[in-house]
């Protein structure tokens, strides 16, 4: 019997087609315009809130309103995250053999799951 500690985004579930466009829309909100591949790559690099706060402080913007504005939009698009392909099958599988599963994620650490 193994466990497997899985990465969230990118291995299990690809939630960026959500996250991005959140993004973009609560920084054009501020005034700021950002391509979808600026976003990606930094927010894939660090995190939403690490990309705030530094777009926030090269423009001398509070980022807690743009964090909160990023908030709201995300929660809105939470309908397009997806299960990565196969992802499922996989947790299943593992999980029918024995195995144990926990989720690791920059928003709160690891956690166990049960597929």
């Amino acid at each position: 019997m193994a466990a497997f500690i899985w990465d969230m985004d990118g291995t299990l579930v690809d939630s960026y087609f959500a996250i991005v466009p959140a993004v973009l829309e609560a920084c054009g909100e501020f005034g700021l315009s950002f391509s979808y591949d600026e976003v990606y790559a930094e927010v894939i690099r660090t995190s939403v809130g690490a990309f705030i706060k530094q777009v926030s402080t090269t423009h001398n913007l509070d980022p807690r309103p743009i964090q909160a504005r990023f908030d709201d939009l995300n929660d809105s698009k939470i309908d397009m995250i997806r299960a990565a392909p196969h992802a499922v099958e996989a947790l299943k599988l593992l999980s029918e053999a024995g195995h144990s599963h926990f989720v690791f994620t920059h928003r709160g650490g690891i956690l166990p799951i049960y597929p």
